[in-house]
């Protein structure tokens, strides 16, 4: 039998059907001399599943910690940061950072690379102020968000900024703020390293003592 142009005719492996293949669908046409009435089969490509147009978490219900957060936030602000309180406000600022960088590491995220990525950041933020309600974590999302619209608008904006998924963008960013934190309360305990000299004398030497020496 005749083959249209364009098409691609091939055998299934049944010696009784010729498949024909044009615009990306299969027919399956019986050969000539197989049993008469057999309808051809169509067999249609499978579609792509989209890309993820919003934050999505793979089909998990959405996580959140914002409650916690807002309750580490309220003690935070009983404690006084440069008095008597700092050893323990800066354990505080580390416990929250760590939970903060263990929810989003059990609850990763995909926003669509298609989108500008403006509008990436923008979900993003959305996204984390509903479910964690850090306003620091917020304030460095807007930052990206504000950083990517002035570079599409053709502003010179030399803020720090990097490439690639927001998740694994945001999950440095956390790990290091942690890491910051981390280094904080070792240094208010007077575990100093040479990088990060502490002056040995614990959260006393941040007292009125520290200024005066």
């Amino acid at each position: 039998m005749g083959v249209a142009p364009g098409a691609r005719a091939s055998h299934s492996g049944d010696a009784t059907a010729l498949q024909i293949q044009v615009a990306g669908v299969t027919i399956a046409v019986p050969e000539p001399g197989a049993a008469r009435g057999a309808a051809p089969s169509i067999r249609k490509p499978t579609a792509r599943a989209p890309m993820a147009s919003k934050p999505r978490n793979n089909g998990r219900a959405t996580a959140r910690i914002d409650t916690q957060i807002a309750e580490m936030r309220a003690r935070e602000e009983t404690l006084e940061p440069f008095g008597g309180d700092y050893g323990a406000h800066c354990g505080l600022q580390l416990d929250k950072w760590r939970l903060i960088h263990r929810h989003l590491r059990e609850n990763p995220f995909q926003v669509s690379m298609a989108l500008p990525r403006a509008e990436q950041w923008s979900r993003v933020h959305r996204h984390l102020r509903a479910t964690v309600g850090e306003p620091e974590l917020d304030a460095w999302v807007l930052v990206q968000r504000d950083v990517a619209q002035n570079l599409a608008d053709g502003i010179r904006d030399m803020r720090p900024r990097k490439n690639g998924p927001c998740y694994d963008v945001l999950m440095e960013w956390v790990r290091d703020r942690k890491r910051k934190a981390l280094a904080v309360v070792q240094w208010s305990q007077g575990k100093g390293t040479p990088r990060r000299p502490s002056f040995g004398g614990g959260s006393a030497n941040l007292n009125g003592n520290f200024h005066e020496k």
